[in-house]
């Protein structure tokens, strides 16, 4: 069993493991934004700073739909045997932490519980304890009936489907909520994509990932073509519009964030195009990016959100961004958290391979 894993762990192509790991750090940055305070900040501090800010945040928006992407990339090519095997080796874990966690907290007495977290706890996917989980669950039940779809599609009827979902769920939706064409254009009752995060989104990324895969057409290399470096050149290129959209129509300031931004859309696949077309092998590297699932578990479960971010970091105060250093202090945080998680995760990893083998 021992020498199966290593095997897959050596075969694994690490350049999307490494894309799997930049945007689980890129996380981690979006919730030092939100729980952290860095956002609020930010945008107090004015010039610079907040320049700078909306810059990295706007590089920033591609991780809920890339991992979506990697999942329909490989998910779309499996059987229905492996599917299945992935449904339990996600929620195996989902349970886990979910009881876990507050077994944990309940020990410790760190984080106050309520009545309504012992119950939650055992039930992850409904409970809603995560909704990315929840929502990424849903895709592999439904994944083998998605997998026919595709591959009953020619490559014409699959560009058209694509074509039909981006203008639905990013230039439609978008307008919806942006003045002033929420005025006229509208999408309440006919469908609410969350700012990206509603299964509407899910089933899209998947595609696109699929169609990725099925029609990918340049050969990999160990080292990026110079073809292959506009897809990163072209995804930078994107966020410095974005951030320029900001400054130039602050009334895009309401949707910009969204995960079905057109442009986080077109990000997306130009980043991702980037790491496909590279191909590498390093167990170091793909070990860590099986555990990215668990990292995300780990420090957004409700309860360890507040135990980060109201006990442990203070840093939502206008004296940490008064130091000259917060970005690096911001950078500490993010691989702490990172780091910590990690380890915790590969320790449950190799108990569960010990139980199991």
């Amino acid at each position: 069993m021992t020498e199966s894993i290593t095997e897959k762990l050596n075969k694994r192509n690490s350049s999307i493991e490494l894309l799997r790991i930049i945007m689980m750090l890129q996380v981690i940055f979006l919730h030092v934004c939100t729980y952290g305070g860095y956002y609020k900040q930010a945008l107090a501090l004015g010039g610079g700073h907040t320049l700078f800010f909306w810059i990295i945040w706007l590089l920033s928006r591609c991780p809920v739909y890339m991992f979506i992407i990697i999942m329909g990339y490989f998910m779309s090519e499996s059987d229905v045997s492996t599917q299945r095997k992935r449904i339990l080796k996600v929620y195996i874990p989902m349970w886990t932490y979910a009881v876990g966690i507050p077994l944990a907290v309940f020990l410790t007495k760190s984080v106050e519980m309520g009545k309504r977290d012992y119950v939650r706890a055992f039930f992850p996917a409904l409970s809603r304890t995560w909704y990315f989980m929840t929502l990424y669950l849903i895709l592999l039940i439904l994944s083998p009936y998605l997998n026919k779809l595709i591959h009953a599609m020619t490559k014409k009827e699959f560009l058209g489907l694509l074509g039909i979902l981006f203008f639905i769920f990013s230039i439609w939706n978008l307008a919806a909520h942006m003045k002033p064409f929420d005025a006229v254009i509208g999408s309440e009752k006919v469908f609410e994509t969350e700012e990206g995060k509603s299964l509407y989104d899910f089933i899209f990324m998947y595609f696109l990932g699929a169609f990725l895969r099925r029609y990918e057409f340049r050969k990999k290399g160990a080292l990026p073509s110079w073809r292959n470096w506009m897809n990163l050149i072209l995804f930078l290129l994107l966020g410095f519009l974005d951030t320029a959209l900001l400054y130039l129509f602050p009334e895009f300031r309401s949707v910009i964030g969204y995960n079905d931004n057109p442009l986080v859309v077109l990000q997306c696949i130009f980043l991702f195009r980037f790491f496909s077309n590279i191909e590498f092998h390093s167990r170091f590297i793909n070990v860590l990016g099986g555990c990215n699932l668990g990292i995300y578990m780990l420090h957004e479960h409700p309860l360890l959100r507040k135990l980060i971010w109201n006990q442990r970091i203070h840093m939502n105060t206008p004296e940490f961004y008064g130091s000259s250093i917060y970005i690096l202090k911001i950078l500490a945080i993010i691989l702490g958290i990172y780091s910590v998680c990690c380890i915790i995760e590969w320790l449950r990893q190799q108990i569960m391979r010990f139980c199991f083998r």
